[in-house]
């Protein structure tokens, strides 16, 4: 049903329309009131009043709402795209209005990178202890009689550090080969 057009009801205003499309299409309530939402915020931006200003420039209108939330808004990559979709539906579903190729500036996606506090090694702290061995650290791959290693830790530190050393230091059961 989703690939399907709709016609809306015309006597319906706008966002009447676009709420009656989303309910015929089953789209979750959050996602209405979104939707909804991102498309007042366009409406306003351009300050339309009448509905034939949303096809007037329409590709324009839609780049210069889209590029302002990364710009200006300083938006996540993943609002500017719920915008979009909310747009989107608006055009392509309400008012049956296909589009080219959008060329908005994107928002930049932040680079995830792992943050490791080294705040614990000062000048003059000791020297990490050694590292346990494979049966140390999982004693399931080793000799039952080994205890296990707690895990290590810095002085200053507030989180445990595991380290594994994958050298083969011992035979392991002829079970788990």
């Amino acid at each position: 049903m989703r690939g399907e057009l709709i016609t809306p009801n015309p006597k319906l205003k706008l966002m009447e329309q676009v709420r009656e499309i989303l309910r015929l299409k089953h789209y979750a309530i959050r996602t209405e009131r979104s939707y909804c939402d991102w498309i007042k915020r366009y409406v306003h931006f351009h300050e339309m009043k009448l509905r034939q200003e949303l096809f007037d420039r329409a590709e324009a209108k839609l780049e210069e709402f889209l590029s302002d939330l990364a710009v200006n808004g300083h938006v996540a990559a993943s609002t500017q795209n719920q915008a979009f979709n909310a747009l989107l539906f608006l055009y392509q579903q309400v008012l049956h209005q296909q589009f080219g190729n959008i060329q908005a500036v994107r928002a930049d996606r932040p680079v995830r990178v792992p943050v490791v506090s080294l705040d614990c090694l000062e000048p003059g702290s000791p020297a990490p202890l050694p590292r346990p061995t494979l049966s140390q650290s999982f004693p399931e791959f080793g000799h039952p009689a080994i205890p296990p290693c707690p895990p290590l830790s810095l002085p200053g530190c507030c989180f445990p550090i595991f380290t594994v050393d994958f050298t083969p230091s011992h035979k392991l059961p002829s079970t788990i080969r």
